[in-house]
């Protein structure tokens, strides 16, 4: 086996047939995925320098590899910010197992994060809402992966936060708020949403009566406490322990 184009052929289909198994929860079911290589993983790398507020490298490198290494294409743009987690989550785990050492209040604790995956099969996903006041209608959901990604990549694709502290909380509340509407409907026309970059979407969202944010943060604290609880381990006999997803997450044994 002397032809390079061999030899990378066979990796990739060693890497196809070592495929495992991930429950998505907006799927209910399980979706085959490949295993980090080494140049996914060494791109991870890039992240180490992020934007601190946003992870814009984190989201845009991480998004590239779940696209790259699920088994089924075609499911790519419907997954949500919760699938990317657990999807993320088994990805660490295959690689350098689940155990993780966090840190808290001074103590380290060396424990694992087997029962976000357990908590993953049994979660239920908010259903997507309609909200109306004053003549417009919003459908919101739980906001997609790809919707993720595209706001950093169209917003912030070489960003460092340069932002004052209460610049970066009306920045963050808005982008969030972006990524949780589905649809808008203003005197039942609908406005294709979807169709709209994410520089307009943000117009859009900041033109909207002040009380639909109330609303939004409210669904959207929903899906906050499921996202909390995936990334959380309660201690037998101890605290319940919360660790982040980030670049080092993957990088620390």
């Amino acid at each position: 086996m002397s032809n390079i184009n061999t030899i990378l052929s066979a990796l990739d289909n060693l890497t196809e047939k070592n495929s495992f198994e991930v429950y998505l929860p907006s799927l209910k079911r399980g979706v085959m995925f490949k295993p980090l290589t080494a140049g996914q993983q060494h791109l991870l790398y890039l992240c180490v320098s992020d934007n601190v507020v946003y992870h814009s490298k984190f989201i845009f490198i991480t998004y590239d590899i779940i696209k790259e290494n699920c088994l089924e294409q075609d499911l790519i743009d419907k997954l949500t910010v919760i699938d990317r987690i657990v999807i993320l989550l088994a990805l660490r785990k295959d690689i350098l197992t689940s155990n993780i050492l966090i840190e808290s209040n001074g103590e380290q604790y060396l424990t694992n994060f087997n029962g976000s995956f357990d908590y993953a099969a049994s979660v239920v996903l908010p259903e997507n809402k309609t909200i109306e006041r004053k003549n417009i209608q919003i459908e919101l959901q739980v906001p997609l992966m790809l919707d993720q990604h595209g706001v950093e990549k169209e917003l912030r694709v070489n960003s460092v936060n340069t932002l004052l502290p209460e610049d970066t909380i009306k920045d963050l509340i808005i982008n969030e708020s972006c990524k949780f509407i589905k649809e808008v409907y203003i005197d039942s026309e609908k406005i294709n949403y979807s169709s709209f970059s994410y520089t307009d979407r943000l117009s859009i969202v900041s033109k909207l009566p002040a009380d639909f944010m109330y609303d939004i943060q409210d669904y959207a604290s929903e899906v906050n406490e499921i996202q909390t609880k995936l990334l959380s381990v309660k201690m037998e006999d101890g605290p319940e322990l919360n660790f982040d997803l980030t670049v080092d997450f993957f990088l620390d044994r």
